[in-house]
């Protein structure tokens, strides 16, 4: 009978035994499938969530629409294994980010080639880059022949917090703004190829320049960063849009020479030119009579807002302190098609007035694109009082000596009376524009050729142009698409981190930690006697 007893109960055993051993066989097998599955499921979806309060790993809407309709077959390439290249925290945001591209679109192919195991596709890629040499850790973007080459450094906005900083944090992540950009690149069929007039600027108008060649490239055009003097060198056939800005001085009779020819194209036109004001500029007659021909006089004063309402204080990088701006106003849509909200405000810091002069004349008609409000007015500069001294004097000597002799009167009357913006007259200032010359072939093709001008070149100041807060960006951008015929593009902006912080009481402190230290380890311990004496009894 004991025997029996024995047999049945080593009989139990065996039989739990054999049961947990297959249950534990079935689980790991569970796990596994479901380790396979998610990893495959994973290279199709895009799982993972972005719990950032402003989505900064995210793909924005507007780079989705765009990837859903891309038809071009791209390589991005990231030139580093990919274990050690996600090794490093800040890369490994970059990766995640690329890989979301290449899940999202099937003519994105990613894949991660190190230099020194792959020299022959390191060395094709390096045929294609005219901008140096590819470097370990750069991100290739490439179709056909074109190529965009990144150093994790451009995925990422750097700045020192403050002045006892020895190295710059991180502020902001930019990689949905330069791998879509680089995308368009790429892919652009008919790329618009922009060149820049050397010319002397002040610090501040440089730096909007720099802003404007940024933002232009991030657009998709291709940038020829060697300025063109124009006193010795021509405009190459390739130029499609020339970049003039805030040039201090006067610019020669060959400087204007070669623009015009520029502009006419041997009669072809298609051919386009962007010309930025500045206060700071000295008299230019050669510059302003060329200007004219286009349709407009710019002012030397300075285009101010009475309305306190319709003022907005901004930062201005570029000058490195506050201001207040005036606000534009968009007077002609036609030159909106790619701006996304047209409510955010556009800023107009330190403006020169444009006077229209004509609405058509010889094939030219000429826009008013962007003004100020009715309550603007016009604050004279010495630049103003300056030029017309000048003007004054060139009448004849008798009339020069009247003019001088007023003019002193005038500026003794200045030193003892204080400008009266309350009393000056308020109207409407155009702050940009833009003529389009236009005629018909003997082909019976449309031929077109346009000069846009602005009132400031700090409209694009890069904190005006980088900021989510104005419409300084996407509007110029779109502005000037519009003009060159560029193919509808997007700017994607900038995603700044917030620093956020958790807040916690002592009495919180010692309950969280009577809980990790107290509480967990009592039910862990409750729970492994319940399953140990459940165990003994079966």
């Amino acid at each position: 009978m004991d025997v029996d007893k024995k047999e049945v109960k080593n009989t139990r055993k065996l039989k739990y035994g054999w049961g947990a051993a297959a249950i534990t066989v079935l689980f790991v097998a569970a796990v596994v499938l479901l380790n396979i599955t998610v990893s495959l499921i994973t290279k199709n979806f895009p799982l993972k969530a972005d719990l950032t309060s402003n989505k900064m790993y995210e793909i924005s809407q507007e780079t989705r629409d765009y990837l859903n309709n891309l038809n071009t077959d791209v390589e991005i390439a990231v030139m580093a294994d990919e274990t050690s290249f996600k090794a490093v925290p800040n890369n490994k945001s970059v990766a995640e980010v690329l890989e979301k591209y290449a899940v999202l679109t099937g003519h994105i192919k990613l894949k991660y080639l190190n230099p020194n195991s792959n020299p022959t596709e390191y060395d094709r890629y390096n045929s294609l880059y005219t901008g140096g040499v590819i470097e370990e850790n750069m991100v290739v973007i490439t179709a056909g022949n074109k190529i965009r080459v990144h150093p994790t450094t451009d995925f990422y906005t750097m700045q020192y917090v403050d002045y006892t900083s020895e190295y710059p944090s991180v502020v902001g992540f930019k990689a949905e703004q330069i791998v879509t950009s680089g995308l368009m690149y790429v892919t652009d069929a008919n790329p618009q190829k922009a060149a820049f007039v050397m010319s002397t600027r002040t610090a501040a108008n440089n730096s909007a320049l720099q802003s404007l060649s940024y933002f232009l490239a991030l657009n998709g055009y291709e940038m020829d960063n060697k300025e063109v003097n124009l006193d010795i060198e021509d405009i190459t056939d390739d130029v499609d849009l020339l970049v003039l800005y805030a040039p201090m001085s006067d610019l020669t009779d060959t400087a204007i020479d070669k623009i015009e020819q520029f502009m006419d194209n041997d009669g072809k036109y298609g051919k386009n030119m962007l010309y930025a004001a500045s206060l700071d500029q000295e008299l230019t007659p050669n510059l302003d009579a060329y200007i004219e021909e286009w349709g407009f006089k710019l002012g030397r004063s300075l285009v101010l807002e009475d309305d306190e309402a319709k003022r907005q204080t901004v930062g201005l990088s570029a000058i490195g302190s506050q201001t207040s701006a005036s606000v534009g106003y968009i007077d002609n849509t036609d030159y909106i098609t790619d701006l996304p909200n047209v409510n955010i405000p556009i800023i107009v810091a330190y403006s020169r007035p444009i006077e229209i002069l004509w609405d058509s004349m010889s094939g030219r008609t000429a826009y008013s694109l962007l003004k100020t409000s009715p309550t603007s007015y016009l604050y004279p500069t010495q630049e103003e009082e300056t030029q017309e001294e000048e003007t004054a004097s060139s009448t004849s000597e008798t009339a020069e000596t009247t003019a001088q002799s007023e003019t002193e009167e005038s500026e003794t009357e200045a030193e003892t009376t204080v400008f009266d913006s309350a009393g000056a007259p308020k109207s409407e200032q155009v702050v940009a524009a833009v003529c389009q010359k236009t005629k018909s072939g003997t082909d019976s093709q449309v031929y077109t050729g346009s000069v846009m001008v602005l009132g400031s070149a700090l409209f694009t100041d890069y904190s005006l142009m980088s900021s989510n807060a104005c419409n300084n960006a996407a509007y110029i951008i779109s502005a000037i698409n519009t003009m060159t015929g560029k193919d509808t593009s997007f700017l994607v902006s900038e995603k700044a981190f917030e620093d956020k912080s958790i807040v916690i009481t002592k009495s919180e402190i010692k309950a969280l930690g009577f809980v990790v230290m107290g509480v967990i380890p009592i039910i862990v311990i409750l729970l492994g006697v319940f399953v140990y004496i459940r165990r003994r009894n079966r």
